[in-house]
């Protein structure tokens, strides 16, 4: 099979039509495809956004939307879009937009109240400064 542009574009409506993508990674997954034709997948990824087929704010947007269902912090969610290719500049604006302070507080003293429950059901003798710092470290770890 002879491979053209649109072979290539083809393939890239095909991934996304599925979910968004960050141009990052439709780059990188065109490239493992098509990786000798260098010029065509650039070419389609222009193709791509001057269709508007895809956008980084949108697919920041649902990421992170996603990502507050999954009751993960605004530190974390910022790591991980930065691993997809999505600078600091737009996740941290995305972020105040989608992720509202009130939600992140709800879902941080939610996150903060099962842990502690949980940590005082195995270990109920534990002090208040170990059973503080294990909530904040996981706190962290959630990204808060």
């Amino acid at each position: 099979m002879s491979i053209d542009q649109k072979t290539i574009t083809a393939y890239a409506l095909r991934i996304l039509s599925k979910r968004e993508h960050s141009v990052y990674e439709l780059r990188r997954k065109l490239m493992t495809k098509f990786g000798d034709n260098k010029d065509w997948v650039d070419e389609t990824i222009n193709d791509c956004l001057e269709n508007d087929w895809i956008s980084n704010e949108r697919y920041c947007a649902a990421y992170i939307r996603d990502q507050i269902l999954k009751r993960s912090g605004p530190y974390k969610i910022q790591m991980k879009l930065g691993e997809k290719g999505i600078g600091k500049d737009m996740a941290r604006d995305q972020i105040g937009i989608v992720y509202t302070e009130d939600q992140q507080k709800e879902i941080k003293s939610y996150l903060e109240e099962r842990k502690r429950e949980e940590i005082l059901r195995k270990k109920p003798k534990i002090s208040d400064f170990e059973l503080n710092g294990k909530v904040m470290q996981y706190l962290r770890g959630k990204g808060f």
